[in-house]
């Protein structure tokens, strides 16, 4: 608490913790391509030197692009894997119960009966702009997450953030209430061809006895 960048390192990246997909353009199509690529190089590398940064970390490139991941690895980078990513095409269905009856093996249906759609009515949702009392809650549910996934271990997404993502109308804050209290919440961004789920939430209290973390997903495709 009393140096928080004790045992850290300075990482500097394409895109931000909050952002996914291709963060680099570059025309492939010219014959250039990789002297531009170079010359972005050089710009990244004095930018790391000014900042001080142990890392340099460029991001969500395609993994089956295997010149471009070629043509990194010969500037010095090494490859790994990205977190992985879910995404689930609901162009082509009707509504939920399509999605249910006809996407889902009867193991998962059972599943989702017993455990989500058993108790669902005790849960309310709501996507009206949370107030302040409610957003502090609400941030308070990201801190728990936050604490007990260090897998990516960073500092704290700022409360501001919080509050720009609520003024925004690009984006929206489910609230997810049991026994009239905000048990859940989903911070998504919304564009005309995609739901985006960017932050959770959760009580933990209710993980287990009543499946939250289950029911949010289904409230997601709902």
């Amino acid at each position: 608490k009393k140096e928080p960048y004790y045992l850290t390192s300075r990482t500097l990246m394409t895109g931000s913790l909050l952002t996914n997909g291709n963060h680099l353009y570059l025309n492939r199509q010219h014959p250039d391509w990789k002297d531009a690529a170079v010359k972005f190089l050089d710009a990244v590398w004095q930018l790391q030197e000014e900042e001080k940064a142990n890392t340099l970390l460029l991001r969500d490139f395609d993994a089956e692009d295997t010149e471009l991941a070629n043509f990194f690895i010969h500037q010095g980078f090494v490859k790994i894997e990205n977190l992985e990513n879910n995404m689930l095409d609901t162009r082509h269905l009707k509504d939920f119960d399509d999605y249910f009856s006809n996407h889902l093996s009867s193991r998962h249906r059972k599943v989702i009966k017993k455990e989500v759609l058993s108790d669902l009515s005790l849960f309310k949702t709501c996507t009206q702009k949370p107030n302040n009392s409610e957003l502090k809650h609400i941030y308070t549910l990201y801190e728990n997450v936050k604490v007990k996934n260090l897998s990516l271990n960073t500092f704290n997404i700022p409360f501001s953030f919080f509050k720009a993502v609520n003024a925004s109308p690009f984006w929206e804050i489910m609230t997810i209430t049991y026994d009239n209290k905000i048990v859940g919440a989903l911070l998504s961004e919304i564009t005309p061809s995609c739901y985006t789920p960017v932050l959770v939430g959760l009580d933990y209290s209710l993980i287990e006895s009543m499946n939250l973390y289950k029911k949010i997903l289904y409230f997601i495709i709902r």
